[in-house]
């Protein structure tokens, strides 16, 4: 990239023209400078985003930033995609400087016009948005709900101010993926006859078994000794026996993880259903230590400020799962429904329980214990409030988690998935 934007520049001088940069030109400057410095050459939209497009740079001269170093190839003869995009160019009779022709030209004109020209519909959203706002606020008082929504209302004035620029890259992004199409499909005939994947845990081995059996060689990279990520195995001494048993990685919710369901299902690994119960203790200043939160145990009943935590919590789930149910609709359970437009995705988690008055405890010796194993991490502050449903259902306080797991380890699926490349190609830190 760096490369790229030094040639823009040398470019740009050469040419006696600004060099292309979106960050540094406002939309509305970028129009009034394309009005100025392009003379119209047809309709008068049409040409005046184009010389938009043109003053922000948008040519062929900006592949080589958007080819990037992508996916790592070897050997099948042909160069690397920047290079190989460079030849297109110079091999093409319809742009001998490399430039897009003349019907991509508008289209990506188009584009940038459509993005400029939506800022009108975000005044008049963010004044409906302050109105329902304020009649919310005088409907419910001081209450969560309108907490959210004032912080809401204060989030979006703070952004008010980027309207444009939010707007300019919008519009570059739409013109890059345009570019990016184009220029894939000019090096179809390139086709990789050997590819690199660069770490091997579940995604980079799953990548490897996909390549695999679609005929491409792969070399897999993988910077620690073993395979798998956190998908490890340990082997322990127990009484003279050696047991093997997976770390880290367990089991995982079945409702929602429906690519790994299949992957397993396809690699022909034995799964089998069973409860996951979670037990918490804390430790006393005498040494010894008391419960603090169990799942399924007889006798134990939670103290008082973590029954009206409990309580809480499901009421907060309850708002969080309408909120999305609203924003983001789905008849498929999912993992990944998302939507920009969900104010639970602006709102941090822990946020969201001080706001529903759970307690910094239930945070620090529940919450976060309990769901370090779903995100393997401690630090959770920027989780969003969206998250809020999926996580009650992996592992819901209420009632014991039923979860699928491996009848041996997560270590097997590892090894199902590169049983069939060259070892040679499998190359850790230790090969």
């Amino acid at each position: 990239t760096g490369t790229a934007t030094q040639h823009m520049a040398a470019r740009a001088s050469a040419e006696h023209r600004p060099t292309p940069g979106f960050a540094s030109l406002p939309a509305q400057s970028m129009m009034q400078h394309a009005a100025t410095a392009t003379p119209s050459a047809g309709p008068r939209p049409v040409a005046e985003a184009w010389a938009a497009a043109h003053a922000l740079g948008a040519g062929a001269h900006i592949a080589p930033a958007l080819a990037g170093p992508g996916t790592a190839r070897e050997g099948g003869g042909d160069s690397s995609t920047v290079e190989g995009f460079a030849r297109d160019q110079r091999d093409s009779g319809s742009a001998a400087d490399g430039r897009l022709d003349a019907g991509q030209r508008t289209l990506a004109a188009g584009l940038l016009l459509a993005a400029l020209k939506a800022r009108p519909l975000l005044d008049a959203a963010k004044a409906k948005l302050i109105t329902l706002v304020r009649s919310c606020r005088a409907a419910f008082g001081t209450g969560p709900l309108a907490a959210l929504l004032v912080r809401m209302a204060k989030m979006y004035r703070e952004y008010r101010a980027q309207a444009a620029k939010i707007a300019a890259v919008a519009a570059v992004a739409g013109l890059f993926a345009f570019v990016n199409r184009v220029r894939s499909r000019r090096n179809t005939r390139h086709r990789a006859k050997r590819v690199a994947v660069v770490g091997a845990g579940i995604a980079g081995c799953g990548a490897a078994w996909a390549l695999e059996r679609a005929g491409v060689e792969v070399v897999v990279y993988e910077k620690k000794p073993k395979l798998g990520g956190n998908a490890k195995a340990y082997t322990w001494d127990v009484e003279g026996r050696k047991v093997e048993t997976g770390l880290a990685v367990f089991a995982w919710p079945r409702e929602l993880f429906h690519g790994y369901n299949a992957m397993v299902d396809e690699l022909g690994i034995e799964t089998e259903d069973h409860d996951t119960r979670f037990y918490i203790s804390e430790r006393q200043t005498d040494g010894s230590t008391k419960c603090v939160f169990a799942h399924g145990k007889a006798g134990w009943e939670p103290e008082p400020w973590l029954k009206s935590d409990l309580a809480k919590w499901d009421s907060l789930v309850q708002f969080v799962t309408k909120v999305n149910a609203f924003f983001q609709p789905s008849e498929v359970h999912s993992l990944y429904r998302t939507s920009f437009l969900n104010p639970c995705n602006m709102i941090p988690l822990h946020r969201a329980c001080r706001m529903w008055g759970i307690s910094q405890r239930f945070w620090d010796l529940v919450f976060v214990p309990i769901h370090t194993s779903t995100f393997l991490e401690v630090e959770m502050g920027t989780v969003p409030a969206a998250m809020a449903e999926v996580l009650d259902e992996i592992v819901p306080f209420s009632r014991t988690p039923n979860l699928r797991t491996w009848k041996t380890h997560a270590y097997d699926t590892v090894l199902k998935l590169v049983e069939k490349i060259p070892k040679q190609n499998l190359r850790t830190s230790c090969a």
